[in-house]
């Protein structure tokens, strides 16, 4: 079974935020019911003797960012308030080898702040070249990436076909698009190739929608935001007796983009390819992968404080079917505040799983596929699998499922952190 086609060879450092003033739910049970258990661990792994001792096995990460030479320093917004929105989403990253030497390099996406900053010390993004393990340089400037505004994500992929890795960036205010030269640099191909999608792109993946070998792009927008008129004449909401940001509520959610791949250019083909049935949602994550195995790729969007999609390819129409299969919402039938997602084949039953990561007081989601020759549906596995308690005080952003300890078994990674300072003060 094929692995899911992720948005970007990326572990995106904080591209989503939530909304305040939400009711928490009830927090799950420690001990979850063991017939749910039961029903999650139920698929027999060929080859595998269930009945034997798991190895014991140890993963240990060390932290070297002290001597690797990534020394970007993320800016958003006011680090003490943040009083809009806009610096609640933090920033994400992009792992790919731009210049064909064989070892992963690092663009690290960058935002800004609403003061502003004197001419020449304004924020930027950053190339990180790797010269030896773990070693970095900084070739922002000769390669052409130092580019300043408030971006979110970072996506690699080699859109032209030329075999050489591209680079889309979204952002509040507009994406990019930077096509690889070959030479050590990138050139903005942006307007040459239509890829300028307005308003506040968040989430995007890459991916061959139709069969014809170029790679097409699927772009979440979160909220139309104005610096002029922000949500309460700027005034602070409150959460949980905090002066915080205000949003998404209150806010219009901006409808998501598809791009067309011609070879030369994007078409906007939103419209044609039926993703514009939706309705606009505050849209963040994005992972595509084949969930009912019929040989192309479909595209999940968590959706943040709304129903998640999930878009079934139909033969390069798109048909909205995530309520219909069960993936939509989570537990209790309520909509989750949805920011990071991946999908891969967690329970190793050779379908692919989604899991989904949630603002704090809630848990992050894990909808097991059951989709077979006779039924279409998800099942919600997040206390079966143990995954509720742990993550229910925590907000959860990025996500990656991976094999960490190489024993054949998934694992799963979440980065967490919170989109009010306030929180630190107040000793929450």
């Amino acid at each position: 079974m094929k692995r899911a086609r992720r948005s970007s060879p990326l572990l995106y450092a904080a591209l989503f935020a939530a909304a305040c003033g939400r009711t928490p739910p009830v927090p799950p049970e420690k001990n979850p019911d063991p017939s749910a258990a039961a029903k999650f661990a139920a698929t027999p792994v060929a080859g595998v003797d269930a009945t034997a001792a798991a190895p014991s096995t140890a993963v240990v990460f060390s932290d070297v960012s002290a001597v690797s030479g990534l020394k970007l320093k993320n800016v958003n917004g006011d680090v003490k308030t943040k009083p809009t929105i806009l610096e609640s989403l933090g920033q994400g990253a992009a792992v790919l080898d731009y210049d064909g030497d064989g070892d992963l390099d690092v663009f690290i996406c960058n935002g800004d702040t609403l003061r502003g900053k004197p001419e020449g010390a304004e924020p930027r993004c950053a190339l990180y070249r790797q010269d030896s393990p773990f070693r970095f340089t900084d070739v922002s400037s000769e390669a052409g990436l130092a580019v300043r505004g408030w971006y979110q994500g970072a996506y690699a992929a080699d859109v032209d076909g030329d075999g050489r890795t591209d680079l889309f960036l979204t952002a509040f205010g507009g994406s990019r698009l930077f096509l690889n030269r070959g030479d050590g640099t990138f050139a903005d191909r942006t307007p040459a190739w239509n890829a300028a999608v307005g308003g506040w792109t968040s989430g995007a993946a890459f991916f061959d929608a139709d069969g014809d070998g170029d790679l097409d792009l699927y772009i979440a927008r979160y909220v139309a935001f104005d610096l002029e008129k922000p949500p309460q004449g700027g005034n602070p909401c409150n959460w949980k007796g905090l002066a915080v940001a205000c949003g998404p509520h209150g806010l219009v959610p901006e409808a998501d983009v598809f791009l067309r791949n011609e070879g030369d250019r994007f078409v906007d083909s939103t419209a044609g390819s039926g993703f514009d049935r939706a309705r606009p949602s505050y849209g963040l994550g994005v992972v595509t992968f084949d969930f009912d195995g019929d040989g192309d790729q479909d595209v999940y969007v968590a959706n943040d404080s709304m129903a998640n999609f999930l878009f079934e390819n139909r033969g390069g129409t798109f048909v909205e079917s995530a309520s219909e299969l069960g993936c939509d919402l989570g537990e209790g039938g309520r909509a989750q505040a949805g920011m990071g997602v991946d999908a891969a084949d967690v329970d190793l039953d050779g379908r692919p799983d989604v899991f989904v990561t949630n603002f704090d007081e809630d848990v992050n989601t894990l909808y097991r596929n059951e989709c077979d020759a006779r039924i279409r549906a998800f099942f919600n596995a997040t206390g079966a699998s143990g995954l509720g308690p742990p993550s229910f005080r925590k907000m959860g952003w990025g996500t990656r499922i991976f094999d960490a300890d190489g024993d054949g078994s998934l694992d799963i990674v979440v980065a967490n952190g919170h989109i009010y300072p306030q929180v630190d003060d107040a000793g929450m």
